[in-house]
């Protein structure tokens, strides 16, 4: 807890000292305002000040202080009104699998379940598969076949099972609990397991995921990462990717709703790459 405050203030400092100064001045002149009215119609509170000279330079430090780090001040969680929609957008930093929400898991066009090469442990998609599966990837293919049975494939030549690929947006909706899991195709995979996608590809993606929570999801809450973050060859800032999530979630909202609360949980590592400040500035209702 003490190293994200570290950090928060930190970061804050790098990007916003120069406002933090302004409020900083901004601040003192406050207090010197309110003073100097206090003293022309007060002669007692004039004598006090003068008398406590010491402690009003005190007071006018810790106020130029708090006005300052409260300007650098980078928060770990964001909330804001998505524009033109019902729905509240909340941005925070943390595991997406401690979330209580229905989820948002990007995969490869196979829907792959061997970890290794072909499902990185490392990637949302290994981590849904250790965290909800114990690792267990013949159940994992198991309730991916099942979900996947009226999607229209593609049978393919390839050195390891799956063999049939599926379009960009295909999605499988697996039962989690009290909480459902929609995976989706967003990347294609080369015979070395490479991951790769494009904007396009991410955009149709997401307007097809959404599609099935429409559909399914009943206004559930709803929780994703910051999709095409990790090994989807994307290749984009976290902080132009975040913009184009939520672009997406706007243009979508705006033709056919979504749930009231949609969480973005991103992960600690994009911290000093995203200015969630500026998110809340340039999309917030206004």
């Amino acid at each position: 807890m003490i190293k994200q405050v570290v950090q928060s203030f930190s970061q804050g400092f790098k990007r916003r000292k120069v406002q933090g100064l302004g409020a900083a001045f901004s601040g003192l002149g406050f207090l010197w305002l309110l003073t100097e009215i206090i003293m022309a119609f007060s002669p007692t509170m004039k004598a006090g000040f003068e008398d406590h000279a010491s402690g009003y330079f005190i007071l006018a430090g810790t106020t130029a202080v708090a006005f300052f780090m409260r300007t650098i001040y980078e928060p770990r969680l964001v909330k804001f009104d998505l524009p033109m929609t019902n729905s509240q957008i909340t941005i925070k930093y943390g595991d997406l699998f401690k979330e209580p929400d229905d989820m948002l898991i990007a995969v490869n066009e196979y829907v792959d379940s061997q970890l290794g090469d072909p499902v990185s442990p490392a990637s949302v998609h290994g981590g849904f598969i250790r965290t909800f599966f114990n690792s267990d990837e013949a159940r994992f293919r198991t309730e991916v076949d099942a979900a996947l049975s009226h999607a229209t494939g593609t049978q393919v030549q390839r050195a390891i099972m799956p063999a049939t690929k599926f379009p960009v947006g295909t999605t499988a909706r697996l039962r989690i609990g009290h909480r459902v899991a929609y995976l989706f195709v967003l990347t294609e995979t080369d015979d070395q397991h490479k991951a790769s996608s494009t904007v396009p590809y991410l955009w149709d993606a997401m307007q097809a995921v959404l599609a099935q929570v429409r559909t399914h999801g009943n206004g559930r809450a709803l929780a994703l990462p910051l999709i095409g973050n990790g090994r989807s060859g994307l290749d984009l800032p976290p902080q132009h990717l975040l913009r184009l999530l939520i672009l997406a979630l706007v243009e979508f909202a705006k033709k056919s709703g979504l749930p009231q609360s949609v969480t973005i949980v991103a992960p600690d590592a994009c911290f000093e790459h995203l200015d969630l400040r500026e998110i809340v500035r340039d999309w917030g209702k206004k």
